[in-house]
């Protein structure tokens, strides 16, 4: 994947399309355009403060989720027949349907094969949010906007998608778009940066009357000589705090890092806090930047990590349940390019016995965590007997691309092996 990723939005031409292609018209070819900033309201002088997160990609999704509603009302016989014919063409918004009684997926714009499927998205926690808040959400609110990773039509990778699902008459429909939520995460630090050259400390008032989305990102300063929050649009209660949060975790970061900041370098960092939307404790991935005595800083918790744990526990249980027996049933799990595939190694001896993206690579030594990982071999092996898991960063080849990536992995030690998974980080970009 091109590291440097632009937002693809579809316009409303492509609306057209599917609202042709639904009434039995011939397909129409979507008009596809980059843009790297969201929609603002009309008060610009406050610049990304005031919109409430309202992108072009959000608003064409929503379009296409209603216009599949009405044409699905006008010929319910035919409609899913001719959404599943957008795949002969397919754009980067689609729409798709799925069924909540079964789980499966009904129609899609993209990806016919998807269709008679388990739905990723309400059957296998792939997304930020589980099955019961996604149908909660949907049963007492016109919509909801979920998050996960599946494959985007137009570059052939799987990348991190953001839709938009409504309930009607018992089917979920939905539609989204394709995105880096890195870059939009590093635009609005820079946003903030650039509010408060316009208005000084006022800015910090503007930016704590953000009405954000805690579950997924917002913005913070802190000032950096006092280490007290003097904004936060998620968390206003800590506001001249010295020991919130994220002040907490700061002051946790490792010094390179804060050395970096003080040279005038803007650094990604995970930071593990309570997530303010689930109330546990998460680790989050941050942007942060120095400008003129203050730390401006932004992150999001994103479902692939949630779901790299997901693997190691269910690699757990397996074990659990047949012990030693087991690797062959983890080597079958997950197989192919999927990201997230488990591996197995003694604890002992750093062999790898189980890798699930490569079946026959067993027996040999994990060098990786011994030459690459971002600390010594006996430091990771110390986390895991003190806490039981660890994360842990290194550089290796990614099955999928055939590359060398740099990929975060979780680990956990049990009964003297080491369970885990990861995800590369073009997973999420």
């Amino acid at each position: 994947m091109n590291p440097k990723v632009m937002v693809l939005v579809v316009t409303a031409v492509a609306v057209v399309a599917i609202a042709a292609v639904v009434f039995g018209a011939a397909v129409l070819a979507g008009t596809v355009v980059k843009t790297d900033d969201p929609v603002l309201d009309a008060t610009e002088t406050i610049g990304y403060v005031e919109q409430s997160i309202t992108s072009p990609e959000d608003a064409s999704a929503k379009s296409i989720v209603e216009e599949t509603v009405r044409m699905y009302d006008s010929d319910k016989e035919n409609a899913f027949a001719n959404i599943n014919a957008l795949a002969e063409h397919p754009v980067v918004q689609y729409p798709f349907v799925l069924d909540p009684d079964t789980e499966t997926v009904v129609a899609h714009g993209a990806v016919l094969d998807r269709v008679g499927t388990r739905s990723l998205i309400i059957a296998e926690d792939y997304a930020d949010k589980s099955y019961d808040v996604i149908i909660d959400e949907l049963q007492n609110s016109n919509g909801t906007w979920v998050e996960y990773i599946f494959l985007n039509p137009e570059t052939g990778t799987q990348q991190l998608k953001r839709s938009w699902l409504t309930l009607h008459d018992g089917y979920i429909f939905g539609a989204g778009h394709y995105y880096s939520l890195e870059s939009r995460i590093k635009h609005e630090v820079e946003q903030a940066v650039r509010l408060y050259e316009l208005r000084g400390e006022d800015a910090f008032d503007a930016i704590r009357s953000l009405s954000a989305e805690p579950n997924r990102h917002y913005t913070f300063v802190i000032d950096a000589s006092t280490m007290k929050v003097v904004t936060d649009s998620a968390a206003p209660d800590w506001v001249g705090v010295v020991g919130s949060a994220p002040v907490d975790r700061i002051n946790e970061l490792p010094e390179r890092i804060i050395t970096d900041l003080q040279e005038g370098n803007s650094v990604w960092t995970y930071i593990s806090f309570t997530n303010l939307a689930t109330e546990q404790v998460n680790q989050k991935r941050s942007w942060l930047t120095m400008h003129d005595g203050y730390i401006f800083g932004s992150g999001y918790y994103h479902p692939v990590q949630d779901r790299s744990r997901h693997v190691v526990e269910e690699a757990v249980r397996l074990y659990e349940l047949e012990e030693e027996g087991a690797f062959d049933s983890i080597n079958g799990l997950y197989v192919g390019t999927e990201p997230h595939y488990p591996f197995v190694l003694d604890s002992v001896t750093g062999r790898v016995l189980v890798h699930s993206a490569y079946p026959g690579q067993t027996e040999i030594e994990a060098t990786v965590l011994r030459e690459q990982a971002d600390r010594p071999y006996r430091e990771i092996i110390d986390d895991l007997r003190r806490d039981g898991n660890t994360w842990v960063e290194y550089t290796v080849t990614n099955p999928e691309s055939g590359g060398e990536e740099p990929k975060r992995a979780y680990l956990r030690l049990y009964d003297g092996y080491i369970f885990g998974s990861g995800f590369y980080y073009t997973d999420v970009s």
